[in-house]
């Protein structure tokens, strides 16, 4: 087919969430949402305009600036309109009035179920927030694709109130708290997801929760909103807001049963006064037999796990950890060393000191700091951002505190960071090596060159004849938002060299081939694919599918 389904499912959606159709008339609005949409005589104008002028599809298409791919989309949203005005017109090219009846026949043509298929897909990529759109635009479409969309309760069940918070920050003295509540249309479109998730399990995301928000009778009215779905929520994020807001929401929702809560994420502003006060004072939760996963903003937010959850958590995230604190940090050990279920562990502390054991981790990722201040026996999997690459230290060998590690993840790489001969000594009994490439402004100008791996593991270890690495067999490469160079012939001479000193490495994971480019013939694109395939000759080359979020719900809530 040459049209591809899922894109075509979007773009009409996108194009009826920006005004282009209402009641069958042609309506058109700028892609960016820079000009108003039209008003009815203004689309009246231009359904006349067809009609008269003799305008074809394409035409009308080209002088509203729309890409010439959206001409399915016009046709298959603002049919039987402009197909009957078609019909009347003199058409020069017949094949293409049939191949333009086509495209809008497909999605017609496309059962129920299979479109409900394909609106989970979309809702399933989405995030939380106010770009979570995916719902509400494909419930606006046609008659049939709201009624699939109602019918549908998982689509609505990913729910979040949120404040334009840079907008109001212009707005005010820095000195006072923030006092605008939560706007009438974003409690309205709450109330109205709620609702339509029925008793679907629910995640809650609330950002910038301020005092206001819970005041009078308004916020009252709120507040039970939210404890009236309590019941079936399986994750809650509250973050952002004052210090007051969310221990106030969480002493109520601590009175109610969290059958289904698996998953929550706690923090507050930190330019609140007394916010450690207010989180210490946090209710524990007794009732969440289901909760798994904890993103907290700190040591101080643990106290709130009581005694029974902190037994069931296998996955935490910590963040803004204190290492000056000498108190904080060991109440941290202790706690570590009692949660016997935890598996999965992100932290982010700038200095350990005395070493944490983590006896039950199995991964480990960690953002900021030492890793050696760290003894994990059964760990498997270590991710490291740069920061705590580059405290890595020449010459210290961390198979002792590792015993168990496979695979090393190394998180927002640029040109030269790692020294990876450093990086090979430090864990030299890994199997699996997966580099994350950083893009970010400040590299932009740089290329990783996945040589470099292979450079360090011939030449990383110092000694005649021996290997960094040795039983490394398994190398991945993520490629972050721009096209980075793959010499695939340079590949194929490093690794047979390898190969043929026994080495074990056997398998190259890589992105999609459309995120990288092949610089050693970019004029002739069938050298490219020959390079590749003789590549593939002395190692299995596979597609890296790099889930790059941790097991956490991500929440972006972004304010604007």
């Amino acid at each position: 087919m040459a049209y591809d389904i899922w894109d075509m499912v979007s773009a009409e959606a996108h194009a009826n969430q920006n005004g282009i159709t209402e009641g069958g008339l042609v309506m058109f609005a700028a892609a960016d949402n820079s000009e108003p949409a039209m008003s009815g005589p203004d689309r009246a104008g231009i359904v006349t305009k067809i009609s008269k002028d003799g305008y074809r599809v394409h035409e009308i298409i080209r002088e509203k600036d729309v890409r010439p791919d959206y001409e399915v989309v016009l046709l298959s949203t603002f049919a039987p309109s402009i197909v009957e005005i078609l019909e009347n017109e003199d058409i020069e090219e017949q094949e293409e009035f049939d191949s333009l009846r086509w495209k809008l026949s497909t999605l017609s043509r496309l059962p129920d179920d299979i479109l409900t298929m394909i609106f989970e897909i979309g809702w399933w990529a989405e995030w939380a927030g106010p770009q979570c759109t995916f719902a509400t635009t494909v419930s606006h479409v046609t008659r049939r694709w709201r009624n699939l969309a109602l019918a549908n309760r998982r689509l609505w069940t990913r729910t979040w109130c949120s404040k334009n918070i840079i907008l109001i920050a212009c707005e005010r003295n820095p000195e006072e708290p923030i006092s605008e509540p939560y706007s009438e249309a974003e409690i309205d479109r709450f109330s109205t997801f709620l609702s339509r998730s029925m008793s679907m399990p629910v995640e809650i995301h609330l950002r910038y929760l301020h005092k206001n928000d819970l005041d009078g009778d308004e916020g009252a009215a709120f507040l039970q909103l939210i404890l009236s779905h309590v019941g079936h929520c399986n994750h809650l994020n509250i973050t952002g807001g004052d210090a007051w807001a969310m221990p106030t929401l969480m002493h109520r929702i601590s009175t109610h049963s969290t059958p289904l809560l698996t998953s929550i994420q706690l923090g507050v502003d930190y330019d609140c006064h007394d916010y450690r006060e207010a989180i210490r004072a946090l209710p524990s939760l007794f009732d969440a037999p289901q909760l798994k996963m904890a993103q907290l903003d700190g040591v101080d937010y643990l106290p709130f796990l009581s005694s029974l959850p902190l037994h069931q958590i296998t996955t935490l995230q910590l963040e803004g950890i204190n290492g000056d604190d000498d108190a904080e940090l060991s109440y941290l050990r202790k706690t570590l060393l009692v949660m016997k279920a935890l598996e999965y562990l992100e932290m982010s502390v700038n200095w350990i000191g005395t070493q944490v054991m983590i006896p039950t981790v199995r991964t480990l990722k960690i953002s900021l700091g030492d890793v050696s201040g760290f003894c994990a026996p059964l760990l498997t999997t270590l991710s490291m951002d740069r920061h705590p690459m580059e405290q890595l230290r020449p010459g210290i060998v961390l198979t002792s505190q590792f015993p168990s590690l496979k695979h090393l993840i190394l998180n927002g790489l640029s040109l030269g960071v790692p020294k990876f001969d450093v990086v090979a000594r430090s864990f030299p009994c890994i199997e699996q090596l997966t580099c994350s490439l950083d893009f970010s402004p400040t590299h932009l100008g740089t290329q990783f060159d996945i040589s470099l791996v292979f450079d360090a593991i011939i030449g990383g270890s110092g000694a005649p004849n021996t290997f960094c690495w040795p039983k490394l067999h398994t190398l991945a490469v993520s490629a972050l938002g721009k096209k980075t160079p793959l010499h695939s012939m340079k590949l194929y001479d490093t690794i047979s060299v390898l190969q043929t000193a026994g080495h074990p490495i056997c398998q190259l994971m890589l992105p999609k081939m459309g995120s990288w480019g092949m610089p050693h013939v970019p004029e002739v694109p069938s050298a490219n694919e020959m390079a590749m395939a003789k590549l593939r000759t002395i190692i299995e080359v596979g597609e890296l599918s790099l889930d790059r979020q941790t097991p956490f719900v991500r929440a972006r809530l972004d304010p604007l």
